[in-house]
């Protein structure tokens, strides 16, 4: 008996050491490595029955930290007739706690609620509330009400938790900060984003005395708080926060654990929202590939990066990739989790979004009908997330004009979400302003202006009025509304306030974003608020500030991509930082890549190069601090450009009109009037048929056998001209839509039997904001001339005049001996060598280094139909035909430079680039303008190009340029080159008088 004691004894002791590795592990999460160690301590005999008693709840509690609480529960059953015979009424109490914890994981909330009360009416019974184990039950009581959303009994829980714990001056406990977490958590979801703020900052601030700043746990709370952040759009400081995490985690746990690639999932996620969505892509197929290899494609975590990314691809317009991830989560899910899991319903809430917005509205109800049933029946019908449910389905019967179903459904949102959430949630608010939108739609304005002015508040009071809920949603909704019931008054203040607000959101985002962010981010104003905007000013157009609004707006955000690039040239090229300079020439190496791998359809390799693209340039900008000084400044920047008194200015904006298949085209119009210039506006209201038929009509211009029409003029400038005033000799125009593909000066007056060009000097602009910039002169290298390439091909026998045109060609491709003529004459003139034949090449061409001026005399094309419009068009140069026959060239060139690799080529000061080829002038109309090899060689750095608009004549064109130069070269010290062109052009047409020969070169600056 004796010997047997003294075994219990020596047990005990030797079980303690193994007992403090263990809670050490414990605390360090190595539950795995905790589990092994209990191995060891239960073959240790014999055991006494309070050290069992221990052992069991210990390995409990390592099966729970391992997220496996069925298994956590088979250790407890066996001693809970060990805790009552014991007489340990405080260990059975822990024992049900620990009960009560797992059948919480399990979403078993009643088992929990009564195991969890049973412990705690125990512990009160034994005089024992001033215990830890006292304030861990009330923790995980909060935890089962949170999860039900019950928030303000979790909140009373939680806090009773944090009052025990500070009586017993545990602050700096683990199971204090896991309460305050629990908390901040709380006050995110019910967005009390302050007082989350305040929680996680003092969690911080004990983790980082207690743990260091190297500790995942120290990781976690800034991850935390870099969410509360992300939801307020305090966008930079999320980052900081994010990137801060990932750091810690791959030091600390090493970049192949889960919570590396959690880290890099919350920047992923922060990146889409700013959208971002390259670098977004990036990282979640970072992700992707961590999660494969760690936890295996059947894990219920790759199926959520799946999920994830198939949220970028659906924000792309990509819906068939978005689909296939959808679907790939979805089978996940089912398989692993079951199909009555909340992860398998968010994959068919995702896969309803993307059938949605294909117009593909019966296939969406019906995934968002069985979404309902699922959560109803899982979460319960006062779950946020089944809110989440009826407004998707809402959003449906509005599209398909169910009024009626939606305001019941929106109706029934309100109320879940001001119970669950509280009626300052921004949920909420979204409650009320979808609601609001119903009325609006019936004609309820009333009622709607209630909502949406509630709205308002709360999305100005919680988020601030800085966050784009509030100045893209909340302030246009309302002004659309009083735009409807013509309280113009009113609207108008509101629409000021969001154009402040936009020019506001451009200067602070620009600077940080690399230029695919920026362009989503315009596109997305361009093609919702600020549309909205123009509308709204085609309606007030007899309200001379809002006319003056509306074309500040146009001409800011018209040309701002390509301002922006060039200003980052700029400085750049101008910067004594080597380090940004080693970085700028990796991007243009790896740009250029991605442009050929791109051309040969290798889209894989070329995809991952753009997020590394992505990844550089954003480091580039954000050494370029004073980028900001170069984008548009309402306060710095006058009204209006000065011209003299012989000179106008258009600028050109086209909408949708906002009903079916219609279109406004607004022309501001900036005319003399005695001394001073003065701001008009002229509305045409149009439809796409009218813009086919235009170009239709305008393709006649084309063929050197036809007779020119006058119906272009009567369609597309008779209006004008009956505005211009007489003396008026110039006019800088700045285009948009359909006027981007014609010349208006080849537009024949058949009553006057005149051009536009025989009335008006016309100079395109890019923006008419680019008179207000100040050009800058940079040094520049001696003139470059390239003409007639050397193709490698087969001997020409042609005798018929020649196109520098790339798509006519069959069987080989031409050579052009008057481009070559044109090139050795032009050469002459500037005092350079030609670049002909085989030194013509395209990597000859990237090497150059700003040229004063560069003329290229070459076939030329534009395709279309390509996946980037600045791949649908380009020049041919040296080797071009042997890229697609047996024997392509050596190295990585092609022979044809694309518009998108003309974008990186570095003409900064550039004063002139002549394309002297097929259709370089043409494009593709998106977002802010014309995207093809002319906007190219712009964002290049060159200040002026001169590009065609359809295929040229080869002789015709040498005569023209040959001339032009000859002028330029005898041009007056303060002649504008601009005015060369023109005259040029002027005595060409007494020769070549129709306009096929001289109406396709457009200069453009």
């Amino acid at each position: 008996m004796k010997q047997w004691k003294y075994g219990l004894f020596l047990s005990a002791l030797s079980a303690q050491p193994l007992l403090q590795t263990v809670d050490s592990l414990l605390k360090q999460g190595k539950y795995g490595s905790a589990l092994g160690l209990y191995d060891s301590l239960f073959r240790t005999q014999p055991m006494p029955d309070t050290l069992q008693l221990r052992l069991h709840l210990k390995a409990a509690e390592a099966w729970g930290g391992a997220n496996k609480p069925k298994e956590a529960l088979i250790w407890i059953a066996p001693v809970e007739s060990l805790a009552l015979r014991l007489r340990d009424t405080l260990g059975y109490a822990e024992l049900l706690g620990w009960r009560g914890l797992y059948h919480y994981q399990t979403r078993a909330y009643a088992d929990a609620e009564v195991a969890l009360q049973q412990a705690i009416q125990i512990v009160e019974t034994q005089s024992a509330q001033q215990t830890l184990l006292y304030a861990t039950l009330w923790r995980r009581r909060g935890l089962i009400a949170h999860d039900q959303t019950k928030y303000d009994q979790a909140e009373e829980y939680y806090r009773q938790s944090v009052r025990v714990l500070e009586s017993l001056a545990l602050t700096e406990h683990s199971a204090y900060a896991s309460v305050l977490y629990n908390l901040a958590i709380l006050y995110r979801e019910t967005g009390r984003y302050a007082q989350a703020e305040s929680l996680y900052l003092h969690l911080k601030a004990i983790q980082r005395r207690v743990l260091g700043t190297g500790h995942p746990e120290y990781a976690r709370t800034l991850n935390n708080l870099a969410n509360v952040y992300s939801d307020q759009s305090r966008y930079a400081e999320a980052e900081a926060l994010y990137l801060e995490v990932k750091r810690i985690w791959a030091n600390a746990l090493g970049p192949e654990h889960p919570r590396y690639a959690w880290a890099l999932n919350n920047l992923a996620v922060l990146y889409q929202t700013q959208g971002r969505y390259t670098e977004a892509e990036a990282l979640h197929s970072e992700v992707k590939a961590i999660r494969a290899k760690v936890l295996g494609t059947d894990h219920p975590d790759y199926a959520s990066t799946l999920n994830n990314l198939g949220i970028v691809y659906r924000a792309q317009g990509r819906y068939g990739e978005a689909e296939a991830l959808y679907l790939e989560a979805k089978a996940i899910w089912a398989r692993v989790l079951g199909p009555e899991h909340p992860n398998y319903a968010l994959t068919l809430n995702n896969l309803a979004n993307v059938y949605w917005a294909q117009g593909r509205y019966a296939a969406a109800e019906t995934l968002h009908t069985e979404v309902k049933a699922l959560r109803a029946k899982v979460l319960g019908t006062e779950h946020p997330d089944y809110a989440h449910t009826l407004n998707n389905l809402a959003n449906i019967y509005v599209a398909r004009g169910r009024y009626a179903a939606a305001e019941t459904l929106h109706k029934e949102v309100r109320a879940i979400w001001a119970k669950a959430l509280g009626t300052a949630h921004p949920d909420y608010a979204w409650s009320l302003n979808n609601l609001a939108s119903v009325y609006e739609a019936q004609g309820r304005y009333a009622e709607a202006e209630t909502l949406y002015l509630e709205a308002k508040a709360v999305w100005a009071k919680v988020l601030g009025p800085e966050h784009p809920n509030y100045s893209l949603y909340a302030l246009p909704n309302l002004a659309r509304l009083y735009q409807l019931q013509q309280r113009y008054r009113e609207a108008d203040t509101l629409w000021q306030t969001i154009v402040q607000k936009s020019f506001d959101r451009i200067r602070r985002e620009f600077p940080t974003l690399p230029t695919a962010a920026r362009q989503n981010l315009l596109e997305n104003l361009l093609e919702s608020r600020l549309s909205d905007f123009q509308r709204y000013v085609a309606e007030r157009r007899d309200r001379l500030e809002i006319i003056q609004l509306g074309y500040r707006a146009a001409r800011s955000f018209k040309g701002l991509l390509l301002s922006s690039t060039e200003a980052m040239k700029h400085l750049i090229e101008t910067s004594r930082d080597t380090l940004l300079h080693a970085r700028y020439r990796q991007w243009r190496h790896i740009a250029n890549l991605y442009a050929l791998l791109t051309l040969q359809e290798n889209y894989p390799v070329a995809d991952s190069l753009w997020g590394v693209l992505q990844k550089i340039e954003r480091e580039i900008v954000l050494r370029l601090p004073a980028l900001r000084d170069f984008l548009p400044d309402p306060a710095g920047e006058p009204l209006l450009p000065s011209l003299r008194p012989d000179e106008a200015l258009i600028e050109v904006v086209r909408v949708p009109s906002g009903k079916k298949d219609s279109l406004l085209y607004l022309f501001y119009l900036l005319l003399p009037t005695g001394r001073k210039h003065t701001l008009y506006l002229h509305v045409h209201q149009v439809d796409t048929l009218w813009e086919r038929r235009v170009r239709n009509s305008y393709r006649i211009l084309h063929s050197p056998r036809s007779v020119p029409s006058g119906l272009p003029y009567e369609r597309l400038w008779a209006f004008l001209d009956s505005l211009l005033p007489l003396k008026v000799r110039k006019v800088y125009f700045s285009p948009d839509g359909v006027y981007h593909l014609v010349n208006v000066a080849t537009l024949y007056d058949s009553e006057r039997k005149q051009f536009v060009a025989d009335r008006y000097e016309v100079r395109y602009l890019a923006s008419s904001r680019r008179l207000l910039l100040r050009r800058r002169r940079f040094l520049t290298q001696k003139p470059v001339v390239i003409g007639n390439p050397d193709f490698s091909t087969i001997p020409d026998t042609i005798s018929e005049p020649r196109m520098r045109s790339y798509r006519l060609f069959e069987g080989g491709i031409p050579p052009l001996p008057g481009a070559e003529v044109e090139a050795k004459g032009i050469a002459q003139l500037l005092g350079v060598s030609p670049v002909i034949g085989k030194a013509a090449t395209e990597n000859y061409l990237k090497l150059l280094r700003s040229p004063k001026v560069l003329h290229v005399a070459t076939h030329g094309y534009f395709i279309g139909g390509e996946r980037n419009p600045l791949l649908a068009g380009g020049l041919l140069l040296a080797q071009a035909a042997l890229w697609d026959s047996l024997f392509p060239p050596l190295g990585g060139e092609d022979g044809r430079l694309t518009a998108q690799e003309a974008c990186n080529l570095n003409l900064i000061g550039t004063e002139l680039v002549v394309l002297s080829a097929c259709e370089t002038g043409l494009g593709e109309v998106r977002g802010e303008g014309l995207y093809g090899l002319q906007r190219a060689f712009l964002e290049a750095g060159a200040q002026r190009v001169i590009a065609t608009l359809w295929q040229i004549d080869d002789e015709a064109t040498r005569e023209l340029m040959l001339s032009f130069y000859q002028n330029s070269v005898k041009r007056k010290r303060r002649e504008e080159i601009e005015t060369v062109f023109y005259h040029t052009l002027s005595a060409f047409r007494k020769r070549y008088s129709h306009p096929y020969y001289w109406g396709a070169f457009v200069m453009m600056q």
